[in-house]
This record gives C-alpha cells, structure tokens and sequence, in this order.
C-alpha cells in the first residue's frame, strides 16, 4: 500500500508499541518509531547488499520532497554511484565550504 499524506498526519507523533515499516514506490519507505516520529528513508542495494539512507523526518521534510530526493538517489545508482557516498561527499563539502566563509579575511 503506497504512503499517503493523510496517513503521514494520522500516525506522526502517535507512540507505537513497536517499531513500522511501511514502503511505497521506488524504495521509499517510512519507519515510525515507537515513540511516534516518522522517518522517510531510500532503501537500495549496491553491491549485492541492501543499504539505506535517511532522507528527514515528517513533517519537516514532505512526503513529495522525499519522493523527489528518491528520484534523485535513483539517477545516482543509474550513473554507477553509492547513493550514500555521493551524500556525505556533498555535506562535507558544504561544511567546509562554510568553514572557509567562517575564516576568510574581511575585505
């Protein structure tokens, strides 16, 4: 069964006695924890082993959002690239890329 904005709101920040996994399309699926925050994830698999990666929390990430994000990861695995590795590339770039601002000289 797909994931639907209406579901989203009707489980996010309801405590569960236990943890729920619900896929929907194109390995986008949401983790509901048992304390009632819902997580968007990517599940694939790259080299013969499945892996995941976390996209954001309900509501501050919509559920359009997360699904643009999969479709972004998928181009990734189309080009022979781990999902995973092209994120955290990406982030540490833009940390440092701050820490330079942080330091450069006032002109």
């Amino acid at each position: 069964m797909a994931i639907t904005d209406s579901w989203l709101r009707s489980i996010n920040g309801k405590p569960q006695e236990i943890m729920i996994t619900k896929s929907d399309r194109d390995g986008l699926s949401v983790r509901v924890t048992p304390k009632g925050k819902v997580i968007f994830q990517f599940r694939y698999r790259w080299d013969g082993k499945g892996d995941r990666i976390d996209i954001g929390t309900y509501p501050a990430t919509s559920l359009k959002d997360a699904r643009d994000s999969v479709t972004s990861y998928r181009g990734e695995l189309e080009q022979h690239r781990n999902p995973k590795i092209v994120k955290r590339v990406r982030k540490e770039s833009a940390l440092n890329a701050m820490t330079v601002e942080g330091h450069a000289p006032n002109s």
